[in-house]
């Protein structure tokens, strides 16, 4: 979703045109990650919530889904008041939970100020050996979009998920053209680097305590949460830099989806420095699976993610 807050570089261009031409990957990132607005507690205002019919006005409970109250962000939260559905893969190791996301096929609609640009398809599963986690990424670009990004763009992320969170191993990007716009990262959890190439620029950077990609980071969000705990801050390595991501939870709501009405819980994001916010509502149901994500700018709504489909 998070996963998310809930969100992977698709291609060296955005969906969309923007007088920066932003990448796909830092706008999914933005959208379904809260990459793009990911927030240090009370450092932005937030806006004010708006009500609609169908809807809970943020803060407003559901039932079985308690808000929790001033957690230490990344500690458990007394109770786990933020539920982890029991069909999750969940097990204990150690004493410690260690309930992983379900696999799934989750496709959304993309909009950027309003118009169309298409959809994107994540997908989420074990390997056949059980061993490690694959979570891929394909966009399908309306006719518009395409002039930004190419219906053969991949993205994709191998994951190792244990008792000690989400670690990602290799991370890829074909931008389904012949340009240098790829990208290819490994990362040595022993020696603690992660080194490669994104967009034909060396990157050799130390590996942080819960280090992600852009691609794992959804998942690691997904999976703080049925855990029982707080995504906190999470650090992200973009480019040949690493960035730091907190994750707020704001309220909740109940939203109607294309997949029907569904409880979620709201969270606003964003990083020091940008101006970029975003909301995300993830759903329990799902394993904290996004259902919308917004991306604001300058108080402008400018890209909304909804959930189309899922597969789970």
């Amino acid at each position: 979703m998070m996963m998310s807050s809930m969100s992977p570089r698709l291609a060296a261009k955005s969906f969309v045109p923007h007088p920066a031409r932003r990448s796909a990957s830092e706008l999914v990132v933005a959208l379904l990650a809260g990459v793009a607005a990911c927030i240090l507690p009370a450092v932005h205002a937030h806006a004010a919530a708006r009500e609609a019919p169908g809807h809970e006005t943020p803060g407003h409970e559901i039932p079985g889904h308690e808000i929790p109250g001033s957690e230490t962000p990344g500690h458990k939260i007394p109770g786990h008041e933020v539920p982890h559905p029991a069909s999750a893969q969940d097990a204990v190791e150690n004493g410690v939970r260690t309930a992983v996301p379900r696999a799934f096929a989750a496709t959304y609609t993309v909009t950027y100020r309003g118009l169309g640009a298409g959809t994107i398809t994540f997908t989420f599963a074990q390997d056949a050996a059980g061993g490690h986690y694959h979570f891929e990424t394909r966009p399908h670009p309306s006719a518009l979009a395409r002039l930004f990004v190419s219906r053969r763009a991949v993205e994709r992320s191998v994951m190792q998920i244990d008792s000690q969170g989400v670690r990602p191993l290799l991370w890829t990007l074909d931008d389904g053209t012949s340009g240098n716009k790829d990208g290819e990262l490994h990362f040595d959890w022993i020696d603690r680097r992660v080194s490669g190439e994104v967009e034909a620029e060396p990157v050799d950077l130390p590996i942080e305590t819960g280090l992600q990609d852009r691609s794992s980071l959804q998942i690691a969000v997904s999976t703080a949460l049925l855990r029982g705990r707080q995504p906190g801050t999470i650090p992200l390595v973009d480019d040949n830099r690493i960035k730091h991501y907190s994750y707020v939870l704001q309220g909740q709501e109940r939203r109607s989806t294309k997949i029907g009405t569904l409880d979620t819980l709201m969270y606003e994001s964003s990083r020091p420095g940008s101006s970029r916010v975003s909301r995300l509502w993830l759903a329990p149901k799902f394993d904290f699976l996004p259902v919308r994500v917004e991306q604001i700018r300058k108080g402008r709504t400018e890209t909304v993610m909804e959930l189309l489909s899922l597969s789970q």
